[in-house]
């Protein structure tokens, strides 16, 4: 789905900035995550972070975890790899705040 959304985005004129922030509502709207983040790794280090949201740690410290955190504040992070084929790219993750029992119907 990034490729495509990414694709269509730069297709359109857009510039990567403007690309990335469409991927990130979009992603954010179909996964319901309240923050997130894409940070693009060059050879020294990273070269573009894009940020949604209000994540609460360090994007650039987190672009370097993988799989999911329980963070202290009760939120939830989902960080992966963002690859093209075996070129790694860099790193996306989301965040969530799991619900409450009351708000679930428990």
């Amino acid at each position: 789905m990034a490729d495509v959304i990414l694709e269509d985005c730069l297709e359109r004129g857009l510039d990567l900035n403007s690309g990335l922030d469409v991927f990130l509502t979009q992603c954010a709207r179909l996964v319901h995550a309240r923050a997130g983040f894409v940070s693009l790794r060059g050879t020294r280090g990273p070269v573009l972070t894009r940020v949604l949201g209000e994540p609460g740690v360090d994007v650039l410290e987190a672009a370097h975890w993988q799989g999911v955190r329980k963070l202290d504040d009760g939120r939830t992070l989902f960080c992966t790899r963002l690859a093209l084929g075996s070129l790694e790219l860099g790193a996306w993750g989301w965040w969530w705040r799991a619900p409450s029992t009351a708000a679930a119907g428990w």
